[in-house]
Formats: C-alpha cells, structure tokens, sequence
C-alpha cells in the first residue's frame, strides 16, 4: 500500500531504506524500515536498528473499502502512532559487526484502523 509507505517515509529519515514483506494472513504486512547511523568511524555503513511496521491483514483487506473520509481518518491516526514511535525511538545499538542490527516491532493497534 503506498499510502502506508509514504506515512512511513515521511516519519523517518529522508535516508531510510523500506521494504515491504509479503502480505501474509497470520503477521499483515510488515514493513521493514533502516538506514545508516554514520556513528561509528570504524563501522561507515553501520544500520541502524531496524523497525517493522505490522500492519494488521485486517486493515490491509478493509481498507480500500473505506469511503475516502473514513481512510483520511484512519491514515491520520497512523501518521500519530508512527511520530510518536519515533519519538521514542533510539536507533542507535552495540550488535557485533557481523551481526544483524536489532529489531523492534511496531504493530499498528487496532485503535488507529478499527472504524
């Protein structure tokens, strides 16, 4: 859903990567979301922690459904939850070179896609 990425994409950094796991009945879709901390002088291409956006199969499939008003609503209440996520959120971690950086989910609560 484009619309989704592009509440992502305007939350986080303007050099964040996003990409999109399938749509799957049990985990939604998720969206997997990183981009380099330039923090660390021996480690130039370090990522940051990656966040997965779990949208809910449910939003997914009910969504295009909506009358627009009701998905401008809805797409407002998630821009909320994603700013406030991200206001709490620290990118930054300690995982060994050859490891992948953390994960921390995020998963869309029904109070922000339920009408």
């Amino acid at each position: 859903m484009d619309e989704i990425r592009s509440l992502i994409r305007s939350v986080v950094p303007a050099n964040a990567e996003i990409d999109t796991l399938p749509l799957s009945r049990f985990d939604g879709l998720v969206y997997r979301v990183c981009w380099s901390l330039d923090d660390d002088p021996t480690r130039p291409h370090k990522k940051s922690k990656t966040i997965a956006v779990h949208v809910p199969y449910e939003m997914v499939q009910d969504l295009p459904n909506y009358p627009a008003a009701k998905r401008c609503q809805i797409f407002s209440r998630l821009k909320q939850f994603l700013e406030a996520k991200y206001s709490a959120f620290d990118p930054s971690h300690t995982a060994e070179k050859n490891m992948p950086p953390p994960v921390e989910d995020w998963v869309v609560p029904p109070d922000v896609w339920s009408i």
